[in-house]
């Protein structure tokens, strides 16, 4: 008796666990290395200083922070991924989730002397969504904007209510997105190799989880690079796949 049998999806499936749990390990590594480089130095000589202290437990803080973004990240994508979350859908206005983590990416940009526009009507109808989790998405694209853009750089953030669709696009005019890296740029812990993305910190989550988040609300987020400088990301959620509602 001679069996033969595909393990094509099998093996796919063992090199992605493997190549997830590699990303993983170093998006954990590096941080911790940071964490105890600084503690171990504060325990030092090097800890009488007080600028030493300051500058320690400044980075302590952003290292925790980056943690802790990247396990709420994993998490919320683990459960979008195993079906195992159910989305707390609710009538939203959805210019005020934009103007708050509008003011917030501002918040952010302070040290880059950026310009920000926004366009969002007054008024507009209600959307039925998840509050929290489309905040997260919105949020991820506003955060990328403002740390890869240039110094004196423009972040424009639009948002319509067109006919078939809610549209929010976030445009920046810095590093932009190459050719190549363009078809990557959603896959989980990609990060381009290109030395002023390096240079700034991130875990490569921020894309993914932005684009479970708006595909769970049968929505689409899409890039756009046609553009002179920057990149535009495009969030539509259509209004009869997320049943935007008439405001009463």
């Amino acid at each position: 008796l001679v069996v033969f049998r595909d393990e094509t999806q099998e093996a796919l499936a063992r090199r992605a666990r493997t190549e997830f749990v590699s990303h993983l390990s170093h998006e954990l590594k590096s941080p911790l290395n940071v964490l105890a480089l600084y503690s171990e130095s504060l325990l030092g000589s090097a800890g009488q200083s007080r600028e030493h202290q300051i500058e320690a437990a400044n980075v302590i803080a952003e290292e925790v922070d980056r943690l802790s973004s990247l396990i709420s990240s994993l998490l919320s994508m683990t459960q979008i991924e195993s079906g195992s979350f159910t989305p707390d859908r609710n009538l939203v206005k959805l210019q005020d989730v934009v103007s708050a983590a509008f003011e917030e990416a501002k918040a952010m940009a302070a040290d880059k002397n950026c310009a920000f526009e926004l366009n969002a009507p007054k008024e507009m109808n209600p959307v039925f969504v998840d509050k929290d989790l489309i905040r997260v998405a919105i949020t991820n694209l506003m955060s990328n904007a403002v740390k890869y853009n240039k110094d004196n750089g423009t972040v424009t953030v639009t948002l319509e209510d067109t006919e078939d669709a809610i549209q929010l696009r976030v445009a920046d005019t810095g590093i932009g997105i190459g050719e190549e890296e363009a078809a990557q740029i959603f896959d989980k812990f990609y990060r381009s190799t290109d030395e002023r993305v390096q240079s700034v910190g991130g875990h490569g989550l921020g894309l993914a989880l932005a684009k479970q988040i708006v595909e769970l609300h049968h929505g689409t987020l899409l890039l756009n690079r046609d553009r002179d400088e920057g990149v535009e990301f495009i969030i539509n959620l259509w209004k009869e796949a997320t049943a935007v509602k008439q405001a009463i």
